[in-house]
């Protein structure tokens, strides 16, 4: 069985370029829309990976990512922060909230390639 990818992001023209990336490497892939929508899927669904926009319409990435490393059902899942954000500034909060992994969009498929092979062993 595939390991299984969720895609956390707002706009739903990332979230089909992602999915057609991560589809060349033969992983499972679902998304979310929303922060609420992306709990909820991890909880239920324990994806091998998320990547997750640092902002949503409802709330911010690094809340959600605070949020599923607090709770036990989903504290071991990796998190990759995506943001269009390279300050430090946003890096920091990455790690204060415990993201494994920070992406700086446009994200190439050679990153996303690192990122599975580092995560996914």
């Amino acid at each position: 069985m595939p390991q299984r990818i969720l895609i956390v992001d707002d706009d739903p023209a990332n979230i089909e370029l992602l999915e057609v990336m991560f589809g060349t490497f033969n992983v499972e892939v679902c998304s979310a829309t929303l922060g609420s929508q992306a709990l909820e899927m991890a909880r239920d669904r324990q994806p091998s990976l998320i990547v997750l926009d640092a902002m949503l319409a409802d709330m911010t990435g690094f809340e959600v990512c605070a949020q599923l490393k607090a709770e036990p059902a989903t504290a071991h899942i990796p998190i990759a922060m995506l943001t269009g954000r390279i300050d430090e500034a946003a890096r920091r909060k990455a790690d204060e909230v415990g993201a494994d992994h920070f992406l700086v969009k446009p994200v190439m498929r050679a990153d996303l390639r690192v990122l599975l092979d580092s995560t996914l062993k």
